[in-house]
């Protein structure tokens, strides 16, 4: 189970939560859009254990935030998963 990251405002209450200890870790799945290093990927790691993204439709995006460190990825392109094989 993931926890669904879509807005900055969500990833930073998720952050927040765990900081304060009022949260338990989650795994989470955030929108790719939101994760613009690979600083934050592990830093986000080390709050959630496992990070995933979604939806990433273009290949070199996909190569990018999986040289990273994210988890998984969500596509609605099969080529785009294909190419991380």
């Amino acid at each position: 189970m993931f926890y669904s990251i879509r807005s900055e405002g969500q990833l930073r209450r998720y952050v927040q939560g765990r900081i304060g200890g009022g949260l338990p870790q989650t795994p989470v799945t955030v929108h790719h859009k939101l994760l613009r290093s690979p600083t934050e990927v592990a830093s986000l790691q080390r709050w959630a254990g496992v990070v995933w993204v979604w939806t990433v439709d273009e290949e070199a995006r996909a190569q990018e935030l999986r040289e990273w460190g994210v988890h998984g990825v969500t596509s609605n392109r099969v080529e785009v998963l294909g190419a991380l094989s």
